[in-house]
């Protein structure tokens, strides 16, 4: 069996396309340099978030780099799994085990090299930005959109040239905020920011149909 029959055979394939998208991105990247605008600012995120997937510290790091390590996870877990399955056997294993085998590669490659990028390309949370600090910062809106109660990723650059990732939702209730608009990071919850957008004002918490259903939370301090 040569190289190219192993690579791109049906029973590698899930696996090539997500090599793939870890190549193709890292193409994006490269070419992000040359026009000054690359994903690579967020290697010094700092971000707080709760949830199932904090274990694989999703939050902790820019989405694109979370979504790098998942993908080069399940490609590389799959290979393995399948180049092993050639040497011992004479022939792929089937499709479903390989595919089992390489979510649990995707799962450690994510928690272990989250962790590692966290130590070494990402501040420590000692070293980063105190929540309350954060408030009064201008943020642009990375991922999709936002309305209140579904928070989405926005990103901002701190007095110290740090770029920071956070989850953001709208002040208002009436309120929504797309991939690239610009808002105003008002209040901490314990979990996201409530945000207005650039040039909005605080005018609607008069308006009781507009403004939050709860009382606002004071912004926690960071030991």
């Amino acid at each position: 069996m040569s190289l190219t029959e192993f690579l791109f055979s049906p029973a590698t394939m899930p696996f090539a396309i997500a090599i793939g998208a870890v190549l193709g991105l890292a193409v994006i990247e490269v070419a992000g340099l040359l026009f000054g605008a690359t994903f690579g600012d967020g290697f010094e995120a700092d971000a707080d978030v709760v949830g199932p997937f904090d274990w694989l510290h999703l939050g902790s790091m820019p989405i694109i780099l979370w979504l790098l390590l998942l993908a080069m996870g399940f490609g590389l877990g799959g290979y393995i799994t399948q180049y092993i399955a050639v040497q011992v056997t004479g022939g792929f294993a089937p499709l479903w085990a390989a595919v089992a085998v390489a979510l649990i590669g995707m799962v450690l490659v994510t928690r272990l090299g989250g962790s590692l990028l966290k130590r070494t390309l990402i501040k420590d949370e000692t070293d980063a930005l105190p929540t309350a600090g954060m408030v009064g910062n201008l943020a642009t809106i990375t991922l999709g959109e936002t309305r209140r109660g579904m928070p989405t990723q926005a990103k901002f650059r701190d007095q110290f040239g740090t770029t920071h990732y956070v989850q953001v939702e709208p002040l208002s209730e009436s309120s929504t905020y797309h991939h690239g608009d610009e808002v105003v990071l008002v209040e901490w919850t314990g979990h996201s920011f409530f945000v207005i957008g650039r040039d909005e004002s605080l005018d609607f918490l008069n308006d009781p149909s507009l403004r939050a259903s709860e009382p606002l939370k004071q912004p926690e301090r960071t030991q």
